[in-house]
C-alpha cells in the first residue's frame, strides 16, 4: 500500500498536534493541581504566622518569607517562598483585629489569597483562604484581645459547612 506524500504529510500533521495537544493538558493539570497543594500550603503558613505573632497578621511579603524561612517547615506544594510569590497574591492590607468579624459574617471566597493568574482560588476544603477563615473562626473571641490564640484544628475546614456552602466569588 502506497501513501502519497499529500496524505504522509496531514497524518504527520494530526499526530503532531494530537502529541502537542497532549503536552499542554498534561502540563495545564500538572500546574493546577501543584497550585491547588500550594494554596493548601500557604493556608496553614499564615495560620502558622497568626499562631507565632498572636494573631498578628504578617506586614509585608519580606515578613511572612522570613517566617517561611525561619520556621524549616516543609509546608505543602511550596517548594520555595519564591513559588509562593510566582502564584499568589496576599493581602497584606487584612488586619484580623478590625477585618475578621466582617468576613466570618459573609464569607467571602478569594479574602486574603488570590491566584496571581486571575483564576478562581477557592478550592472546596483544605486552601488558603477557608483555612485563614477556619482559623479565625475558631479564634474570634481572642483576636485583638491580646489574648493567647488556641491551635485550629487540622482537619481543614472544622466541619463547618454552613461556611463552606455560603462563600461565594466575587
Amino acid at each position: 500500500m502506497r501513501f502519497s506524500f499529500h496524505s504522509l504529510l496531514c497524518v504527520t500533521l494530526v499526530f503532531a498536534l494530537l502529541i502537542g495537544a497532549g503536552l499542554w493538558l498534561k502540563r495545564n493539570l500538572e500546574h493546577g493541581v501543584g497550585v491547588a497543594y500550594a494554596s493548601w500550603g500557604c493556608g496553614d503558613l499564615l495560620v502558622d504566622f497568626l499562631e507565632s505573632n498572636s494573631d498578628r497578621w504578617p506586614n509585608d511579603d519580606a515578613d511572612l518569607e522570613r517566617f517561611y524561612t525561619n520556621s524549616g517547615k516543609q509546608y505543602v506544594g511550596i517548594g520555595s517562598y519564591s513559588y509562593l510569590k510566582r502564584n499568589f497574591v496576599i493581602d497584606f492590607d487584612f488586619d484580623p483585629a478590625t477585618d475578621s468579624a466582617s468576613w466570618i459574617a459573609d464569607p467571602v471566597a478569594e479574602r486574603v489569597v488570590r491566584y496571581r493568574d486571575g483564576g478562581p482560588s477557592y478550592v472546596a476544603g483544605h486552601e488558603a483562604n477557608s483555612r485563614v477563615l477556619t482559623y479565625l473562626i475558631n479564634n474570634q473571641a481572642v483576636i485583638g484581645s491580646g489574648g493567647e490564640p488556641s491551635r485550629a484544628p487540622e482537619d481543614g475546614f472544622c466541619g463547618l459547612p454552613h461556611v463552606n456552602s455560603t462563600v461565594r466569588p466575587r
